[in-house]
């Protein structure tokens, strides 16, 4: 029998079912933790874990790296619970406290000479370990101990019992007195933690046309419970931020002695940013900026930049995406305007860009290169400028949206990966983000990807490597090695299922012979089935070392495909031009 070494073909991206069968395409069908790079497919980069000193409780959502004015450079986490800053492995828990505070009973406090640790009666404080309070109103006693260093924020330390907790003081105190403190100690504790994951009710839902599939959007934001998604930036050498849901604007300039504290005459806020020294906020259908510079005064005037109106034509504000000099402002209900500052009287130049293509999240955009990508409710989008258009050719359109888990959309997040120029969209499937969509701007192809991430460091400066979170609150640095954490991480790629004149005969199946950049054992395994609608069958697996070679089989199918698969600590491969040898078998 003669055996002709034929080509195994593919174009880069992956097109699985239910966006095409696995016969009728020539993209990968199949695969996890690959990339298509240069025209090959090869294992995607490892990731590392962070190491750190403080354990980041609740799920984080959003993640923003600034340098201060002492030119430190913090990571800022936050978490449906908590915000923390990070600096090398040190984190701290500088979360906001509240404006108001409990007065708790005369002479609260005990001290221990030469000790830090002081004791809080307070009775059913709710408090836990790791929480943020902040002290005022203590009077010194025995010794002369200086009242500053107990009128002070604290981290707690432990909770013995519902009615006290320990925090660790800044000095020793220079004597014992277990009835301290005089009778208007106030104890602040941090903001009230949000939600976690989001809560629908029932009210008006309607299906989005663009693709005909049923992408059921609710529309009335009332009924709605986000979770809690923080909004940051940078006003110069200060973070501002805020928790969403109409909270607080704040401030903080890495001293982590101090919570960020509340940015005077600055409204409430479901988003924000800064743009050219001013600070804007979304709130309802309003929008408001401070003046230029000053990020206290909000007075509109005409000799002020200050700024203040409502979009009548929308209900809920809630992102932003900048490029080129033009804001796209989201609206919830599906409403994309465009805002570009004109200065003089008007300030805000306002244009209606879209009133169907509604972004899925607050963290749905990313731009990068002057285009905003657009993560919307029934598919990918970009903007130049013009028009928001659909990103073309989307081989995983239904793969993405059949199963997307609505409910919790605004937990989809984008970001740039700027090494290989890819875009990553991530969205939850399950409760919490467990898939991702990469989108290559160089090349134009999709690829999928299983992974448990939740927000991402969107400007970088704390690390040379993509800082991504999971919703364990643990900390990666991306594009680290080929391993998961240390571990082996498995990375696979399935060929399209092909045939002899589209399956009018058999196929024999004599070998293969692999063309790759490998490292580590590869196991590369044969599938065939009868019927195109079938599932495939194993038919043999082969362990393909690093010294190469051929694969010699001997198996018969109508359709056959091969898949290959590294899972090895430190392993490696690309895929290259393959050959198989077949021959023609009977007619089928």
């Amino acid at each position: 029998m003669s055996f002709s070494a034929t080509p195994i073909r593919f174009i880069a991206g992956v097109n699985p079912e239910p966006d095409e069968t696995k016969q009728n395409t020539r993209h990968i069908i199949d695969g996890d933790n690959i990339r298509f790079y240069r025209g090959g497919v090869q294992k995607i980069g490892g990731h590392a874990t962070e190491v750190v000193d403080t354990t980041i409780q609740g799920c984080p959502r959003s993640v923003l790296s600034f340098t201060d004015a002492n030119n430190n450079t913090w990571t800022v986490i936050g978490t449906h619970l908590k915000l923390y800053a990070k600096q090398g492995s040190a984190v701290t828990n500088i979360t906001p406290l509240q404006t108001s505070g409990a007065t708790l009973g005369t002479d609260p406090l005990a001290l221990i000479s030469g000790d830090k640790t002081m004791t809080v009666t307070y009775t059913s404080h709710g408090l836990a370990v790791g929480d943020r309070i902040g002290m005022s109103g203590a009077t010194h006693g025995t010794g002369g101990f200086a009242a500053a260093n107990i009128n002070v924020e604290h981290i707690v330390d432990t909770v013995p019992d519902a009615n006290t907790f320990t925090v660790e003081l800044a000095a020793v105190a220079p004597a014992t007195d277990a009835t301290e403190g005089g009778a208007a100690v106030v104890v602040k504790k941090e903001i009230a933690a949000g939600e976690k994951d989001a809560v629908a009710a029932s009210g008006p839902w309607v299906g989005v046309p663009w693709t005909g599939l049923p992408y059921n959007i609710q529309t009335d934001t009332s009924l709605f419970i986000q979770p809690r998604i923080w909004w940051m930036d940078t006003f110069g050498d200060k973070w501002v931020g805020g928790a969403g849901n109409g909270g607080k604007c704040y401030q903080w300039d890495g001293d982590i002695a101090a919570a960020p504290t509340i940015i005077t005459n600055a409204p409430d806020a479901d988003w924000g940013w800064v743009e050219d020294a001013k600070l804007v906020t979304l709130l309802g259908n309003r929008v408001k900026n401070s003046n230029t510079g000053d990020f206290t005064d909000w007075t509109v005037s005409a000799a002020s930049s200050a700024y203040e109106d409502d979009k009548e034509d929308a209900t809920k504000l809630i992102s932003r995406a900048y490029a080129n000099g033009e804001n796209l402002i989201f609206a919830d209900e599906g409403n994309v305007f465009r805002m570009r500052w004109v200065g003089g009287t008007v300030k805000w130049l306002w244009e209606k860009v879209s009133d169907t293509v509604g972004i899925i999240s607050p963290s749905g955009s990313i731009a990068v290169g002057g285009i905003i990508y657009i993560f919307a409710r029934e598919g990918l989008y970009f903007y130049n400028g013009g028009i928001l258009s659909p990103l073309p050719d989307n081989t995983l359109i239904r793969y993405m949206f059949d199963d997307l888990n609505i409910t919790q959309r605004y937990k989809c997040f984008v970001w740039f990966n700027q090494k290989f120029n890819e875009v990553c969209f991530h969205y939850p499937v399950s409760i919490e983000n467990d898939r991702c969509t990469i989108f290559s701007i160089t090349e134009g192809h999709y690829t999928p990807r299983i992974i448990d991430r939740t927000a991402a460091d969107t400007e970088g400066q704390a690390s040379q490597f993509p800082v991504l979170a999971d919703s364990d609150g643990i900390l990666y640095q991306h594009e680290v090695g080929y391993n998961d954490s240390g571990d082996a991480m498995n990375a696979y790629c399935t060929v399209a299922y092909q045939a002899l004149q589209n399956g009018k005969y058999q196929t024999f199946v004599e070998g293969m012979e692999p063309d790759l950049i490998q490292e580590g054992s590869l196991t590369i395994s044969l599938y065939g089935k009868d019927r195109a609608t079938n599932a495939g069958t194993l038919l043999e697996s082969f362990a393909f070392p690093e010294a190469g070679g051929k694969i010699d089989c001997a198996h018969e199918a109508r359709w056959r495909s091969w898949e290959f698969r590294n899972n090895t600590v430190d392993g490696f491969f690309r895929i290259g031009g393959m050959r198989e040898f077949i021959s023609q078998g009977s007619e089928f």
